[in-house]
């Protein structure tokens, strides 16, 4: 509820709003005004904490602990976003869709359902975490492109299309 309500009406109160829905809109907002003055390159990747000095709309709490999304935006699309602008972002994204193993036949089922779920972690992880290399993400990331490739040099040499 304080998530949906922090969005809707851009209104927070330090105590009563949970803290993860306040650190989530700021680095919404954050990103946004970034993209808004880089919108094709971004201000470069790792660049998000000098965007959090420029944006940020709590950059006055001082709390212990408040602002320990600074460095990761707290999602991994809006520090695309912010780090990278549409450049960075399309290319993430078509390279996500591009690589997606499709289901065409009982063959593929491996494939498939390999791809299926390493999307659905990336995605995941696109939306809810920021840092590139949490929880061994490049890993992951490398591993959805071997599986398309693979997929495709095994139908390749089947003499199936891929």
């Amino acid at each position: 509820d304080g998530t949906l309500n922090i969005f809707e009406t851009g209104q927070f109160e330090i105590g009563k709003t949970h803290g993860s829905a306040i650190n989530l809109y700021d680095n919404y907002n954050i990103a946004t005004q970034n993209f808004a003055n880089n919108p094709f390159f971004g201000t470069g990747l790792g660049s998000h904490p000098v965007a959090f000095e420029k944006y940020s709309i709590t950059k006055h709490v001082n709390i212990y602990g408040f602002a320990l999304n600074t460095q990761d935006a707290n999602s991994m699309f809006l520090r695309l976003i912010s780090e990278t602008g549409l450049f960075g972002t399309s290319i993430f994204i078509f390279f996500l869709f591009y690589c997606f193993v499709k289901k065409r036949n009982e063959i593929d089922d491996e494939v498939w359902l390999i791809s299926g779920g390493l999307f659905v972690l990336i995605i995941l992880n696109l939306f809810r975490q920021g840092h590139f290399f949490y929880s061994g993400f490049p890993f992951y990331f490398w591993l959805y492109y071997f599986n398309w490739k693979n997929n495709n040099q095994g139908k390749l040499a089947n003499g199936l299309n891929p």
